[in-house]
């Protein structure tokens, strides 16, 4: 599995390049919309995983950018650990206030040289020591216009 540190990218054999350019492990979140301000909690038992993503199509044809939903992280065994995007995941509608300023991510067909960034909130178990853990993408089934193998991974380091 090719291993990267936060602010390294990795470009698939698609010519899709993945970047995860920064991490947070915040207690909260705000987001903000047109009509409201929301504060996000982790439930009980769990933590906040936040990240800064970059997606960029090199290839000569479109191609879908990776989803949010396909990041997990892992625990310093090896296991993965249940990870959950908290929605609204793909909403723009939902800009991020605080810890971060920002767009969120929304992935989406990307033209050739096209690029999309944005923050991704994932949740994942408390018992998960962050600092030793490390954030896994997988390529999952339903991208559209690939002929990257099913299963492709790359993760990065959460230290």
């Amino acid at each position: 599995i090719p291993q990267r540190e936060i602010g390294e990218s990795y470009v698939t054999p698609g010519k899709m390049e993945i970047e995860v350019s920064d991490v947070r492990y915040p207690e909260t979140v705000e987001r903000e919309s047109s009509y409201e301000t929301r504060t996000y909690e982790p439930e009980s038992g769990e933590q906040f995983v936040l990240i800064e993503l970059s997606v960029e199509n090199r290839d000569s044809q479109s191609r879908t950018a990776p989803s949010e939903n396909n990041f997990v992280v892992i625990r310093e065994d090896g296991s993965e650990a249940e990870t959950f995007s908290v929605y609204p995941g793909l909403s723009s509608e939902y800009d991020f206030l605080a810890p971060v300023e920002g767009a969120a991510y929304d992935g989406g067909d990307l033209s050739t040289n096209d690029s999309t960034e944005g923050w991704v909130l994932l949740r994942t178990s408390d018992d998960v020591t962050l600092s030793d853990a490390n954030l896994r993408w997988r390529r999952g089934p339903l991208l559209r216009n690939s002929d990257e193998p099913e299963g492709l991974v790359a993760q990065w380091s959460l230290q």
